[in-house]
């Protein structure tokens, strides 16, 4: 909680002095477009597969972990093609407009990197979810902020007129803020976590078992996914 406290104080003061370091015109593209395209592809990408497996834990705690693991692991696939087609829809009518920049087209395509840094951390999240490592996400969101903060800032004081374009950087820091700390603080490090599911869905596979899309929990993901996008197309839709 403390963290969290001194993470969100610090975030709102560095926020005050990169509002009068920053034009108002780059300011206001990176809260206006560039932030909402971050989250938007965080909510189709992310809050799906976090709401089945924890509606899976909730219906059955001892519920098989690897069945949540590998929705998780959708997170990444997903946000890569959700993110690339909203950024370059986004882009593209800005540019018939007449209202796309290099420096603004640059910004959303770095900031969707962040965001595919940050999705890699599913997995990690489900496993020490899992573990009962509820501090985990705390420390990774609150280590997410100090980085994004910190980057605004040094960008700031460096680069003599800054542009949108250190919002993109913001955002790649963030991403691997949390994956870092997800990466350090769970129960498996991100070297092995892809490879240990892999192998225990070859076991599975050498012993009869079902395909991964007859589980229950493919069809509690897709319904939340569905009501995703929805909440996605209502809340970012502008």
């Amino acid at each position: 909680v403390v963290a969290q406290v001194v993470g969100r104080g610090a975030t709102f003061t560095a926020n005050v002095f990169v509002a009068r370091s920053v034009a108002s015109s780059d300011y206001g593209i990176a809260h206006v477009l560039v932030a909402p395209l971050h989250a938007a592809v965080i909510a189709l990408a992310r809050d799906p597969a976090r709401r089945a497996c924890s509606r899976a834990t909730l219906d059955a705690p001892k519920a098989d972990l690897t069945a949540s693991v590998r929705i998780s692991q959708l997170a990444v696939p997903i946000g890569l093609l959700a993110g690339v087609f909203l950024t370059e829809s986004v882009l593209f009518t800005r540019r018939v407009q007449g209202a796309a920049s290099a420096q603004t087209a640059f910004a959303a395509r770095v900031s969707l990197l962040g965001a595919v840094f940050e999705l890699a951390a599913e997995p990690m999240h489900t496993r020490a979810h899992a573990a009962g490592k509820y501090h985990v996400r705390s420390l990774a969101e609150s280590a997410g902020h100090w980085a994004r903060t910190i980057v605004l800032v040094v960008c700031c004081r460096l680069v003599e007129s800054p542009t949108v374009a250190i919002f993109g950087y913001a955002g790649v820091a963030y991403g691997v803020a949390v994956l870092a700390v997800y990466a350090t603080l769970s129960p498996a490090s991100a070297a092995l976590e892809w490879a240990r599911t892999s192998s225990e869905v070859t076991k599975e596979n050498n012993h009869g078992s079902k395909r991964p899309s007859s589980s229950p929990l493919w069809g509690v993901y897709r319904s939340f996914a569905q009501q995703s996008v929805q909440k996605a197309i209502l809340a970012e839709g502008e």
